[in-house]
C-alpha cells in the first residue's frame, strides 16, 4: 500500500492471486535395488485483476475508455528420471524435463517505445513457451572411495 493524494491523477491497484500445486514421486528398490525411479511435476496459475481510479487531476478526455486487461501467468512442468546402479561405485542415468509457459501481459504485449504517449515502452514479448521446451539427458557417473592407511611403528633407542 502507497500513501496516495486526492490530487493523484489516477491510481492501479493491483491483487496477486497465484496457485501452485506440485507432487514428487521417488521409487527405489527394482531390479534387486539396482534401479530408481523419480518423477516431479508442478502446475502455476496466476492472475492479477487491475482497478483504476481516474483522481481530479485527469480531464474527462484522458481518462481511459477501458481498464487494463489482467495480468495472467500459466506454467506447468514435468521432470523423469531413472538411475541404474551397474555396481556399488558406477551409475548410469536418463532424465526427461518439460516445461510449457503462457503469460499475458499487457506491459509487454505490442507496447512498443512509442505506441502509448508519455509511456516509454520496453518493445519486449512476454514469456512463452506455448509448444513446450523438452529436455534429455544422459549421465554416468563413478565413485571414487579414497583409501587411507595407517603405519604404527616403534623407535628402539
Amino acid at each position: 500500500w502507497l500513501p496516495t493524494s486526492a490530487a493523484s491523477d489516477w491510481i492501479n491497484q493491483f491483487v496477486d492471486r497465484t496457485a501452485s500445486l506440485g507432487m514428487g514421486v521417488k521409487y527405489k528398490g527394482l531390479l534387486g535395488g539396482r534401479l530408481e525411479l523419480n518423477a516431479d511435476a508442478l502446475a502455476v496459475r496466476g492472475h492479477s485483476p487491475i482497478s483504476t481510479t481516474v483522481g481530479p487531476g485527469v480531464s474527462a478526455a484522458q481518462n481511459p475508455a477501458l481498464p487494463f486487461p489482467d495480468l495472467v501467468m500459466r506454467s506447468a512442468s514435468l521432470n523423469l528420471g531413472a538411475r541404474y546402479a551397474i555396481d556399488s561405485h558406477t551409475s548410469v542415468g536418463l532424465s526427461y524435463s518439460y516445461r510449457r509457459l503462457r503469460s499475458a501481459d499487457w506491459a509487454y504485449e505490442q507496447v512498443g517505445l512509442a505506441t502509448i504517449p508519455s509511456l516509454i515502452g520496453t518493445n519486449e514479448a512476454p514469456a512463452t513457451l506455448r509448444d513446450g521446451h523438452r529436455v534429455c539427458g544422459l549421465r554416468s557417473s563413478r565413485s571414487w572411495i579414497r583409501c587411507s592407511a595407517q603405519y604404527r611403528g616403534t623407535s628402539m633407542i
